[in-house]
């Protein structure tokens, strides 16, 4: 459950952010990202009710690890799901935008879930399949298939996300695409 404070939302001019948190979270269906199972409101607080993932955070793993890092294959593994997670919000015309070990908690099959969607943006999404240039009579079996391409559309402004993972793009403020989501994946790898 996420219990968010109606006072500290107020104060802080986050109501907004909240709601399209819950927007969000409501439109998902992927093994990768939350489920919403219901919301509901208190006279002081917010509470959404997603799945419960008893690993805790990416992050509490790397902690306890010898010096904060896990093997190379665990590394694989974790950046592969997160990959696939943001595939799919880009696929929504969602740009996650906040991309960290905070934001990844462990299912107890050890398996991820991206969380925390306040910052995330919402627009339109543009889905194409890219050919291969060679025409159709002169292709091999060998030849690659099509490739699936979605992506959001509409570029942000916002000067949003965490100092260890912020995009060039977003420190510029030449507006940003879901490529920030990619670099905040690369730099958690790295």
């Amino acid at each position: 459950m996420k219990a968010m404070e109606k006072s500290m939302m107020l104060n802080r001019n986050k109501v907004h952010r909240a709601c399209i948190e819950r927007e969000i979270i409501s439109l998902l269906d992927h093994p990768f990202l939350p489920t919403l199972y219901t919301s509901f409101q208190t006279s002081t607080h917010v509470c959404l009710i997603t799945d419960f993932c008893p690993g805790g955070e990416l992050f509490a793993l790397l902690d306890n690890q010898p010096m904060k890092l896990v093997r190379e294959e665990s590394a694989r593994f974790y950046a592969a799901e997160v990959a696939v997670g943001l595939e799919y919000l880009h696929c929504l015309g969602i740009i996650y935008r906040d991309l960290k070990p905070e934001n990844i908690l462990l299912q107890k099959d050890g398996h991820i879930v991206l969380t925390d969607f306040d910052l995330s943006f919402m627009t339109s999404c543009k889905a194409q399949i890219i050919q291969h240039p060679l025409p159709k009579n002169r292709r091999s079996r060998n030849q690659p298939p099509p490739i699936f391409v979605a992506e959001p559309v509409t570029q942000s402004n916002s000067f949003v996300g965490t100092e260890e993972y912020i995009a060039p793009e977003i420190i510029t403020g030449t507006g940003h695409s879901s490529a920030i989501d990619w670099w905040a994946l690369g730099k958690k790898i790295c």
